[in-house]
């Protein structure tokens, strides 16, 4: 029989996953993807196609997990990282039907939306305007679904047709009235009244929504269209209902998909650590513990995020994140308490008497991953031995993050999205690149990593919007690739940015020589004042400011100011010393379009490492 060449996409893919307001919808958004995208994969197979790229089986049965989940290989397995991409390639026999996998994705996500419409809308929908024909829309208009099939052409022009058929857009959605999705804009919430005429309807509708979701499901300010309250609801649904919908329960059991690390509990992770091992504030910790639990109740939403390092300090850990924070704690709406009368005036001064000296900082950090020129080199290479080495680097992803106080939030084709603790990301980093070459015998295959230190109360999708403007704009186009670009995302903007390739023509690691600095500022080698005013008495060394020329003297210049800024006697070797490390640091590192690395301009620094460097230390908050 002959065959022939099957090329899929689906999508929406930003617009789903980014829109999320926590760590849940994140990861919910992803997994979703990956999970349709699994079912056009298994209805591929089952009318004996071959998935070419990427590789998802091999002579013995399926190898990716979500494939494994859905045909029953293995009733043991139950999948919760997304692992697939939104594409891919497949041979199939000439009387293969496509329809049949445009069907398999829509009959998967309507069961879905049947069962999160069942246990949660349906109780509240004769308080509604319309809401059932909302919902109906929604969920029936969402997927763009894009597949082409034809004869082999020989030549590689299939992986252009694609792109092609995409041009070529057959259905176009009508813009929504009524008052939007908090979530995603673009689409009507589903209470179905205006607002300005009717908001007490409205806001009766969405009570009684609440009541079968719980409040800290859906906040009084989140009113959802139909497609944001399935991803934020779905982890919800009973275990019957969600094995039913999905196939399996994510992880093995409800907790393990319904609990994900908030942005405040990732922020105070390094904080915690330092209780491990420490008898005497171990028992301050559980005296604060067992306050807040005698004012709020049972808050311990963090039982099922497995930080390693936060292991032995067991239900001390379990504390909802926010609590450890001070700002958060003084807002009721993040720390709500069963009767305040007091108590939080309290919770405060018991907060600060804990953190002495040794305050939380209220930053975490997101990283992206993607591989460099993959189509390029798809191109060149063979297909199968490519995709089977991103699978062994994909399946590996979870325990290097973990092993790094993080957890994955999506790991499949050459991408990567995590959240680690600000503390170890650039770690992390490091190991995930390593892993990444060391699949690949040839030195083409290259990642580039974009790491953003966020503010724990910055909307997700501005920081992942900021992520992926560092990966594409900063470590991709401006810095030639095969770069680690690090952002610091504040509530007032961003502060800082700073970017490298991750080796130079010595074969020397900047993101190592960074790491140094970090560590003389945690030893104190260097002074506040120093940092401060290096980039105010010194704008010609920035590598922004293209006018001012710099002086020739550059490195006996910051040994003077350093010496000026110590407050104890130190020797001329020390000073030395700490400007290497500072210039080494904050130097610049790139490739050219070519791939070849380019000397740095002479005397120009990033200026910004410095401010990073006081970060990632900690000396920020710990003034």
């Amino acid at each position: 029989m002959n065959t022939q060449l099957f090329h899929f996409t689906l999508g929406p893919v930003q617009s789903f996953v980014t829109q999320a307001r926590r760590t849940r919808d994140l990861w919910a958004g992803s997994f979703l993807l990956s999970w349709l995208v699994a079912q056009a994969m298994v209805e591929v197979r089952s009318q004996g196609g071959v998935i070419g790229f990427p590789v998802v089986a091999n002579v013995d049965g399926p190898t990716d997990p979500l494939i494994v989940a859905i045909e029953g290989k293995d009733t043991s397995c139950s999948p919760q990282i997304g692992s697939l991409p939104n594409r891919f390639k497949a041979e199939v026999p000439d009387d293969f039907d496509a329809k049949r996998v445009e069907t398999a994705i829509s009959d998967a996500w309507l069961r879905l939306a049947d069962a999160v419409w069942s246990q949660f809308v349906a109780p509240a929908e004769d308080g509604g305007n319309r809401t059932r024909a909302i919902w109906d829309r929604q969920v029936a208009g969402f997927w763009d679904v894009f597949w082409v099939q034809g004869e082999v052409p020989g030549d590689g022009s299939d992986a252009l047709w694609l792109e092609a058929r995409k041009n070529w857009r057959n259905r176009w959605p009508a813009p929504e009235g009524g008052d939007h999705c908090a979530l995603m804009g673009d689409l009507q919430e589903l209470s179905g009244y205006n607002r300005a005429r009717d908001h007490g309807k409205q806001d009766a509708f969405w009570k009684s929504l609440r009541i079968g979701t719980g409040y800290f499901e859906l906040h009084d300010n989140e009113r959802l269209c139909a497609i944001a309250l399935i991803k934020r609801l779905f982890p919800r649904l009973n275990q019957d209902a969600l094995k039913q919908a999905i196939g399996w329960v994510p992880g093995g059991g409800k907790p393990a998909v319904v609990n994900w690390p908030s942005t405040a509990y990732m922020a105070v992770i390094p904080w915690l650590r330092e209780f491990v091992g420490d008898a005497a504030r171990t028992d301050g910790l559980r005296r604060y513990a067992d306050e807040v639990g005698e004012a709020t109740g049972a808050v311990q939403g963090e039982r099922s995020t497995r930080i390693p390092s936060l292991e032995p300090l067991g239900d001390l850990a379990w504390l909802d994140g926010n609590f450890f924070l001070p700002n958060a704690l003084k807002n009721a709406g993040d720390t709500p308490l069963k009767n305040d009368e007091g108590k939080r005036t309290k919770l405060c001064k018991s907060l600060l008497d804990l953190q002495e000296d040794h305050p939380t900082q209220p930053y975490y950090a997101l990283l992206l991953l993607d591989g460099d020129r993959l189509g390029k080199n798809l191109s060149k290479g063979d297909p199968v031995k490519i995709s089977m080495s991103l699978a062994k680097f994909i399946q590996g992803v979870t325990g290097i993050v973990s092993r790094h106080d993080g957890v994955t939030l999506y790991a499949g084709g050459d991408d990567v999205l995590a959240l680690l603790a600000m503390d170890r990301a650039l770690d992390a980093a490091v190991a995930l690149r390593d892993s990444y070459g060391q699949v690949f015998s040839d030195s083409d295959f290259t990642a580039s990593v974009a790491i953003v230190f966020s503010h724990y109360h910055l909307p997700l999708r501005e920081v992942l919007a900021e992520a992926h403007r560092q990966l594409d704009k900063v470590a991709k186009e401006a810095n030639g690739r095969d770069s680690l670009a690090l952002s610091w995302f504040k509530a007032s903007g961003k502060t800082a940015q700073w970017v490298a390739a991750w080796t130079d023509t010595n074969n020397d690691t900047p993101v190592q020589d960074l790491q140094s600095l970090v560590q003389a500022v945690h030893e104190d080698a260097f002074s506040s004042g120093f940092f401060y005013k290096l980039k105010i008495r010194y704008p010609m060394l920035d590598q922004h400011e293209k006018q001012l020329s710099v002086p020739p003297d550059v490195k006996q210049m910051l040994q003077v100011e350093y010496l000026k800024s110590r407050e104890r006697k130190t020797t001329l070797e020390q000073s030395e010393q700490a400007i290497h490390a500072l210039l080494r640091a904050c130097r610049l590192s790139q490739h050219d379009a070519q791939g070849t690395f380019v000397e740095a301009a002479a005397g120009k620094l990033q200026l910004d490492g410095l401010r990073l460097a006081r970060l990632l230390s900690g000396k920020e908050t710990r003034k």
